[in-house]
């Protein structure tokens, strides 16, 4: 039985209460086992568990790793110069796996402190030359040395560039990555992940958000090691496959996915944590229920504020700034603005950030500065063959009302994937043409996209139109459809009643009811006739929607 407990399980979670129960009882675990407890105790954002863990480490062996894995708690607790000191240690690798291990970290680390890509990309050259005297030393394994070195290396080269949006440069290092040989599958898998990972948000960048959306996806099924690195591999994934189905306008979906997560992967909803606030805010946002989208994302950012592995803080705020601000609470979107600090993030990301920030600016102050922001965004993008980007910057710049862009909106967004770009293309399409009817049939389209604050515009200014060119009947209808309109999107704009408990299923009711009282998620399941895994998801996807992270919470949260 002793023997049993520290044997390989196929629920991490189980072999982490094993290995737990075992070491508190003084049974002998061996380091490796601790070791990889501890990696899944940080991807369960048990920080204070995964420390202790590797407190019981002795071998000098797994030294380095384990620094590795105290770095990354310090990471999930938002301490990232504390995570960086001691990534900076002198470490010794005995091997290079030792020597890759915690490689992306270090660069996720780097991001997060707003170090410059320069440095990160310094990283790579490192790894590349480390592998290279190591292969030199042990002419045997060279070739895999030099194939774990170069795989890690151009890893590290893909995030670094994906900061500053070098798309173009970052195509040729995914081919390179696929293409690598002679090595283990597992680390096969993983180059195979990265690479399909960092080309999602390339397509979505660049227009093409639908292939981005189908490439995630695919990362997503390569089957992959949780405890092989410290990296945030799964929520990686999951990030840019709802950035690429929130770009392409497929909101729904990309709620649905999310949900979907919370529920089948278990601790990926951890470490995601206030990104869900992000996602569900944005679809809100792009569909017009402001008010709801406003509380949603200020609930975000107090989970953000604690935790942010994804670095979405800033897009957090800037988007609930922009939203006070259309909401008329100028005061709220002033101390937003002024309490923001640029994320470090993807650049999709951060471009997207910097483009409400200005919008927001333009409402709080409309003097034309926000707007040229906005057209500087778009210029850059545009130099970077970001289409996407460049699309949101310019049709922000349309929804503040400035119709001399319309003709480039309708230009850019004929060459981006998804229903949101067409629904733009066609006000901008009809802006042009100058054409009463057009607009009103702009608006019937964007309604049913369900894209109510551009089909509200397309809808007023159609009405305008009509009126002045004496079709008075005509106008007479399309302002009965406004009316409508205006009243379906009060209804949406207006605030969720609640959007704590309030927002949780009956059974996730039940199931978290039980556990506050104090009910393992073993008794939880015998109780109401489920299986265990079934009990894990809904309490996983309950924390999520209630902003907490642990079991002790639960009571005063619900």
């Amino acid at each position: 039985m002793i023997g049993d407990l520290t044997d390989d399980s196929t629920n991490k979670e189980s072999l982490l209460r094993r290995v737990l129960w075992a070491t508190e009882v003084g049974i002998e675990v061996s380091d490796a086992t601790l070791l990889r407890a501890a990696v899944l105790a940080t991807k369960l954002f048990q920080s204070a568990t995964a420390v202790h863990l590797t407190e019981a480490i002795r071998s000098p062996e797994f030294q380095l790793r384990a620094t590795m894995v105290k770095a990354r708690a310090k990471y999930n607790q938002g301490d990232y110069r504390g995570a960086f000191t001691l990534m900076e240690e002198p470490q010794h690798p005995a091997n290079v796996q030792d020597l890759t291990f915690g490689a992306l970290l270090r660069a996720s680390t780097r991001s997060a402190l707003g170090m410059s890509v320069a440095m990160i990309l310094s990283d790579a050259h490192d790894i590349r030359s480390a592998g290279e005297a190591m292969a030199f030393a042990d002419p045997a394994g060279a070739e895999t040395i030099l194939a774990y070195s170069q795989s890690s290396a151009l890893m590290v080269e893909l995030i670094g560039l994906s900061r500053a949006g070098r798309y173009a440069e970052m195509t040729e290092l995914m081919a390179l990555l696929s293409a690598q040989q002679g090595l283990p599958t597992a680390a096969d898998r993983l180059n195979r992940t990265m690479a399909l990972t960092m080309d999602s948000e390339r397509l979505t960048a660049q227009g093409f958000p639908e292939q981005g959306a189908q490439r995630a996806g695919e990362a997503f099924a390569i089957e992959h090691s949780e405890e092989n690195d410290v990296f945030f591999l799964p929520e990686n994934i999951m990030l840019r496959h709802l950035t690429a189905l929130l770009c392409a306008g497929y909101f729904s979906a990309a709620t649905e996915v999310m949900d979907s997560f919370s529920l089948d992967e278990g601790p990926i909803v951890f470490t995601f944590g206030g990104g869900a606030s992000v996602v569900r805010g944005m679809a809100m946002l792009r569909t017009g229920a402001l008010a709801n989208a406003l509380t949603i994302l200020r609930g975000g950012l107090d989970s953000l504020q604690r935790s942010d592995p994804q670095q979405l803080l800033g897009y957090c705020t800037a988007m609930a700034a922009y939203c006070a601000a259309r909401l008329g609470q100028r005061e709220l979107a002033t101390t937003l603005v002024e309490e923001h600090v640029n994320s470090t993030g993807m650049f999709v990301v951060l471009a997207y950030e910097q483009a409400y920030l200005a919008a927001t600016r333009e409402l709080l102050v409309p003097d034309g500065g926000g707007l040229a922001e906005l057209l500087t965004l778009a210029q850059f993008a545009h130099e970077s063959a970001s289409a996407t980007v460049e699309l949101n910057a310019l049709a922000l710049m349309l929804e503040l009302g400035d119709e001399s862009v319309a003709s480039r909106v309708a230009d850019v967004a004929a060459g981006v994937e998804g229903p949101w770009a067409h629904g733009i293309q066609s006000y901008a399409t009809a802006l042009n043409s100058g054409d009463g009817d057009a607009l009103k049939e702009s608006g019937d389209y964007l309604s049913q996209l369900g894209m109510l604050g551009f089909a509200k515009q397309a809808l007023t200014k159609s009405a305008a139109l009509l009126s002045g060119s004496g079709l008075t009947e005509h106008a007479h209808t399309v302002r009965q459809e406004l009316r409508k309109l205006s009243a379906l999107a009060g209804a949406r704009m207006a605030p969720a009643k609640s959007l704590e408990g309030g927002s949780l299923t009956k059974r996730e009711r039940q199931i978290a009811a039980l556990a506050a009282q104090g009910l393992t998620d073993r008794e939880i399941a015998e109780e109401l006739t489920l299986s265990l895994r079934t009990v894990e998801g809904h309490l996983y996807r309950t924390y999520a929607k209630l902003g907490i992270s642990t079991r002790e919470e639960l009571s005063q949260a619900l």
